[in-house]
């Protein structure tokens, strides 16, 4: 009867491990989703820009400057979000 008790706390204890490891594994496939879609959205963003004529180029130029400061800050954030700081010191003078 004791031997009975044991074998199935033993499966009891297997079972809660596994369901913890399961449970581990959905909490990090959740937050790679959403770093993924985040990625995808910034990219989509960016490959929507169609390209102008020459008349609008220092418009654009401008615009490019502004959608660089744009995904780095994106970069910034999604590095917040996720718990890693990106270092501004390269970009700051």
């Amino acid at each position: 009867m004791i031997k009975n008790r044991e074998s199935a706390a033993r499966s009891r204890a297997r079972k809660q491990a596994y369901t913890n490891q399961l449970e581990h594994q959905v909490l990090q496939l959740r937050k790679t989703n959403s770093r993924l879609r985040k990625q995808k959205e910034v990219m989509m963003f960016l490959s929507s820009d169609p390209t102008p004529g020459p008349k609008y180029q220092l418009r654009r130029a401008s615009s490019n400057v502004d959608m660089m400061c744009l995904v780095l800050q994106v970069i910034r954030w999604i590095g917040f979000v996720e718990g890693t700081e990106l270092d501004p010191s390269p970009w700051v003078n």
